[in-house]
């Protein structure tokens, strides 16, 4: 019994030091998450600005060679408007295009991107050559207008990875207040089981040292009381019956010693009885003389001392033992009769 209470008592205070240290790694396991995720989307959209101005630099002077009339064929300026357009795709599907500055930055980027399409469509058809030169134009203009678009967005992701990191290191450090608290009150209520297991163990163990104490004193009726369903109730049950036990022989003995005393008391007053008629005889027969009238006093006195320590042995409660010689003991009279006949003591229940 006491071992499965001291097992639920521990085993209790170790789920509870695991299941704080599974929530700290698993906390600490999202906010470190979160702070990776962050920084390699943020560094993700960064990496492809550079792309997207890579690639506009590229268009740029694919259109400038038109204008220069170094060239008439524009696949190669097509191709790279296909990139673009699916530069932009990859952009669109990082976590941080959740942002709303950055949801308006792309959509202004898709707005800008079409128009771009469409004019370069138009540089493609156009067969007048000034209509071709206007469309080339607008072109680059509309490249360049893409160019601050991917500026903007670049400045927006890294204004969002800084929000974002200062979000995280907040909830960082109200993660780490979270566990020092928590850390203190199950040190707190590790203390108060490590206490409440302690006074399980060492009150009973103190009241059945005290027991064992007043029982090597022959103090037979104290009684433990220990309430607590367990080894110790056990324990402190067979104290009892041990202490009534020898209560029990205790009061034998001194039923028999009383009776003896009462026999020997009888036949010890008859004898005085008579002693003393014959010596008060005695002193009549010897009238004035005072050395034989002195010894019959100390006769008497002696018989009266035996007389009253004869009747003394009813009034014995507990029997004392003392010393007379070396190896041989002998009832302590004054003793015996200085051992109150003391109330049934009993410990307080545990």
């Amino acid at each position: 019994m006491l071992r499965r209470k001291l097992l639920i008592m521990f085993g209790s205070v170790v789920a509870m030091l695991v299941a704080l240290a599974v929530l700290a790694v698993l906390l600490l396991q999202r906010v470190m998450g979160g702070m990776d995720h962050v920084n390699r989307d943020a560094m993700g959209i960064i990496a492809q600005s550079s792309h997207l101005n890579t690639t506009l630099s590229q268009i740029e002077i694919e259109l400038y060679g038109l204008q220069l009339g170094r060239q008439r064929h524009l696949d190669e300026l097509i191709q790279k408007v296909d990139s673009l357009d699916e530069q932009i795709r990859r952009v669109r599907s990082h976590y941080v295009m959740r942002s709303q500055t950055m949801r308006q930055v792309t959509d202004l980027l898709d707005i800008h991107v079409k128009q771009f399409r469409h004019s370069v469509a138009s540089l493609a058809t156009a067969q007048d050559a000034a209509l071709a030169r206007q469309y080339s134009i607008d072109a680059l203009g509309q490249a360049m207008e893409l160019r601050r678009d991917v500026h903007q967005l670049d400045r927006a992701a890294h204004e969002h990875a800084d929000e974002e990191q200062l979000r995280l290191a907040a909830d960082f450090r109200w993660l780490v207040l979270g566990l020092t608290l928590g850390g203190m009150i199950v040190v707190n209520i590790v203390i108060l089981a490590l206490l409440h297991i302690s006074g399980v163990i060492l009150r009973p163990v103190e009241r059945l040292v005290h027991a064992t104490r007043e029982l090597a004193h022959e103090r037979f009726s104290h009684r433990v009381r220990i309430s607590q369903h367990d080894e110790f109730q056990e324990l402190a049950e067979s104290f009892n019956n041990l202490a009534e036990r020898l209560e029990t022989n205790e009061q034998r003995k001194m039923e028999v010693l009383h009776q003896a005393t009462r026999a020997l008391n009888h036949e010890i007053n008859n004898v005085i009885a008579t002693v003393d008629l014959q010596l008060r005889v005695l002193a009549r027969q010897t009238g004035d003389n005072q050395h034989v009238s002195q010894s019959l006093r100390q006769i008497q006195d002696n018989l009266r001392r035996i007389a009253q320590t004869v009747q003394s042995l009813k009034d014995i409660r507990r029997i004392v033992l003392t010393e007379y010689v070396s190896g041989v003991q002998m009832l302590d009279l004054q003793q015996s009769l200085r051992e109150a006949d003391a109330p049934a003591a009993e410990d307080q229940p545990v």
